[in-house]
């Protein structure tokens, strides 16, 4: 059975654990490493037995504890993501194709519309489980529909209706993270007949509205729908 972990979720840091039992990938690191340990700790979880990190790109709250961590895991990530880190410990992973982590880990890498160059977004398989796992991106342009998802992890950045769309921050927001109503229509557009949770990501600090988008979530899909809480843990 895969377990879901969330050490830190927003931009101040991002940082989740799966776990299947034997071992550990954890995706994004975006803390400092003593704030990575300290979480583990929390959750009662040994360091050794996370085996590689998936960071989708290279902005600091997606990596921010990459050099600390490849002393004990292996960093994985698009080529244009590893040349900005600084990683003792690291390894390439190719766009649409499958590539093999450790254990029984694998990830299908797809490219995802934010704001730097080298940006991922993951089907992720371990076992007979399969995650979707989309952090960082104004909308998502691949057609995964032939995909069945067992656990969905998802941006749901900002309400369209509580972000004011003439500052210049929100602009940016708006061109680079998803919005409630994208999630939605993102969802929709998937195979979820065997998905049985949603994890809802990065929410933004003061354009989100935790339990709305639950709930909204929720009613379009029907399935069991939690948010990833800023500095950790998950809320149903």
């Amino acid at each position: 059975m895969m377990k879901i972990h969330c050490l830190a979720s927003s931009s101040m840091g991002n940082c989740y654990l799966l776990d299947n039992g034997s071992s550990i990938l954890m995706v994004e690191c975006g803390l400092e490493f003593t704030k990575i340990r300290k979480g583990l700790t929390t959750e009662n979880i040994d360091l050794m037995r996370v085996g590689g990190c998936l960071i989708t790109h290279a902005h600091s709250d997606h990596c921010k504890g990459a050099k600390d961590l490849s002393r004990y895991a292996t960093i994985y990530a698009s080529k244009q993501t590893l040349e900005r880190l600084e990683t003792s410990n690291s390894k390439e992973i190719y766009e649409s194709r499958v590539n093999k982590l450790f254990d029984s880990w694998k990830v299908i890498p797809f490219t995802v519309e934010h704001d730097i160059d080298g940006a991922y977004g993951f089907i992720i398989k371990s076992n007979d489980h399969s995650i979707l796992f989309v952090n960082d991106t104004k909308y998502l342009e691949w057609d995964l529909s032939s995909y069945k998802f067992n656990t969905v992890m998802i941006e749901c950045n900002y309400v369209d209706e509580m972000i004011d769309m003439n500052s210049f921050k929100s602009k940016r927001t708006i061109n680079s993270h998803m919005a409630l109503s994208t999630t939605v229509a993102t969802l929709k557009a998937l195979d979820l007949s065997e998905c049985t949770a949603i994890y809802l990501m990065h929410l933004s600090d003061g354009n989100s509205n935790e339990r709305l988008m639950i709930d909204t979530v929720k009613e379009a899909t029907g399935i069991t729908t939690y948010a990833c809480g800023k500095w950790g843990n998950v809320y149903e």
